[in-house]
């Protein structure tokens, strides 16, 4: 509690000091400027695009097919935008990455993250699978077409 009431003061003090530093109207956590402030948001950009074109790149080196901010359609019919889209062909093999950088919160954090990235993406495996899985591989999809191929990962996969 103490250190809560020093960081807040010492917050405070960077305020009057440097007239640059001013949040919106929200109180400056460090949390709040990482994650959440709308002056700051450009710098999140820009930090999560070079952490999905690093994943990309390795993924790349790795033999896996790779697209980019991949549009896609929930069975709900709402549009999505997977960050990641990797195929490995010859493994028979596709998964749905959206990296994220979040502030620490508690020692559960990656499965809540991981639950709440499933519960976005998994509506899309349909699309996806008929987009990647059937028509770049050149034919029309049969009854007997395996289109649940890509999935999402998880922590730890």
């Amino acid at each position: 509690m103490k250190e809560d009431v020093e960081a807040t003061e010492l917050l405070q003090q960077l305020r009057n000091l440097t007239p640059y530093f001013i949040c919106c109207n929200e109180t400056e956590t460090l949390g709040h400027v990482l994650g959440f402030c709308r002056k700051t948001e450009l710098l999140r950009n820009n930090r999560h695009h070079k952490a999905r074109t690093g994943i990309a790149d390795v993924l790349k080196r790795r033999g896996w097919e790779v697209h980019e901010e991949v549009h896609c359609v929930s069975s709900l019919d709402s549009n999505r935008r997977a960050d990641i889209v990797a195929i490995h062909r010859t493994q028979s093999k596709g998964l749905v990455l959206d990296p994220t950088i979040r502030f620490e919160r508690d020692a559960l954090q990656a499965q809540h993250v991981d639950e709440e990235k499933t519960s976005i993406y998994e509506s899309c495996i349909p699309y996806l699978s008929f987009t990647f899985i059937n028509t770049l591989n050149g034919h029309r999809p049969q009854n007997n077409d395996n289109i649940s191929s890509i999935t999402t990962l998880s922590p730890g996969q």
